[in-house]
């Protein structure tokens, strides 16, 4: 391995080092800045969707109890 293919590598390995921590910040302030946000489900497929929890069913259904 040459001086010149050693730096190289050198670089590659600087490089995705930053490119780790700087996605990394990404998404931790990405995390953190939607902590304090509302979530909103649309309740009209819940009863069929797969991906609501029971829990958010219960929620659906309590939701269009009080709207009757």
């Amino acid at each position: 391995m040459t001086k010149s293919d050693l730096k190289i590598h050198v670089i590659m390995v600087v490089s995705l080092m930053f490119l780790f921590l700087a996605m990394s910040s990404l998404i931790y302030l990405g995390n953190t800045l939607a902590e304090g946000s509302e979530r909103v489900y649309n309740c009209s497929i819940a009863e069929i969707s797969p991906d609501f929890t029971t829990a958010m069913r219960e929620m659906c259904r309590k939701q269009r109890m009080e709207q009757k």
